[in-house]
């Protein structure tokens, strides 16, 4: 089953900048998806695919009973509608509400807020707005990722920067005839520092150690965290290998490029991020656990 492509930061897509696109809300919680292969419906998680529910971990073998209900529930004639449109399409879902609590706190239950689907055999994303999908998220009786009025970057921004952090984690921008797609966070909400570094230069390790409190903070030791909660099952302490491994592949895939290419070092040092990252992590988590 496809899986939704990981976002990237709005300054890593300079040409969607400069593109009308679709705004979207971007919901706070974990990544469903839903398909039928193989003779079955299939559920999804970002990392998970399985037949059975119960197969799945974390709280989406929970989750995902009343999505199972709903489809055995189905008049005949509609269920067989539906198995035929999931054969050609995947949705893609945000499992969000009080019982998947992540950074912000929704005070509703738990919703499955759809925010795209795909096509298998075009491999091409498709909006909400196309029949096929609303029909799929009619059946479902699912959600629908909130539709901004804008069609511009500058727009998006200037919305999100207006709104309270604590009910709006950003925005996505989405241009259906390229298939790109990428986030704006409310700075409140970033997973990557604004402050300035302070070690001097010159110092052993330097740019590693500005590497790793650029992009190491709260916000993103709390996301990983919650991933970990809802995917894996883990809380507390038991969470931290885990989330320690989920950050480091998060740094390496997402910011040390980048890093890479405006600091222009003769070298990198990736033992020492690997080594120093849980002095780091640790102290904040285990602030995070004992608060709740």
């Amino acid at each position: 089953m496809k899986k939704y492509d990981k976002l990237e930061y709005v300054d890593r897509c300079p040409t969607i900048q400069g593109r009308k696109v679709e705004v979207t809300v971007k919901y706070d919680g974990s990544n469903g998806r839903l398909t039928h292969e193989d003779g079955d419906f299939m559920y999804g998680t970002r990392n998970q695919e399985q037949h059975d529910i119960n197969d799945l971990t974390g709280i989406f073998n929970t989750a995902y009973i009343p999505i199972k209900k709903k489809i055995e529930r189905l008049p005949e004639e509609v269920r067989e509608e539906l198995k035929s449109l999931l054969e050609y399409h995947v949705i893609f879902f945000e499992v969000c509400g009080r019982q998947n609590k992540h950074k912000l706190d929704y005070n509703w239950d738990m919703k499955f807020i759809v925010f795209d689907g795909w096509h298998k055999e075009e491999c091409r994303y498709l909006p909400t707005t196309h029949p096929l999908i609303r029909r799929i998220i009619e059946i479902l009786n699912f959600n629908i990722a909130e539709v901004l009025p804008f069609t511009t970057y500058k727009e998006g921004y200037e919305w999100i920067i207006e709104q309270d952090p604590d009910f709006v984690e950003g925005v996505v921008m989405k241009d259906y005839m390229n298939n790109e797609r990428c986030k704006i966070v409310h700075p409140k909400n970033a997973e990557i520092s604004s402050v300035k570094f302070a070690k001097k230069r010159g110092t052993d390790n330097h740019l590693e150690s500005k590497f790793l409190f650029t992009h190491i903070n709260d916000n993103r030791i709390e996301k990983a965290y919650n991933k970990i909660k809802a995917e894996e099952g883990l809380s507390g302490m038991r969470a931290l290998g885990k989330t320690l491994q989920m950050i480091y592949k998060d740094l390496i895939e997402e910011g040390l490029v980048e890093f890479i290419l405006n600091n222009k070092p003769d070298t990198i040092d990736l033992k020492y991020i690997r080594k120093q990252m849980p002095q780091i992590v640790r102290p904040i988590f285990m602030m995070m656990v004992q608060d709740g």
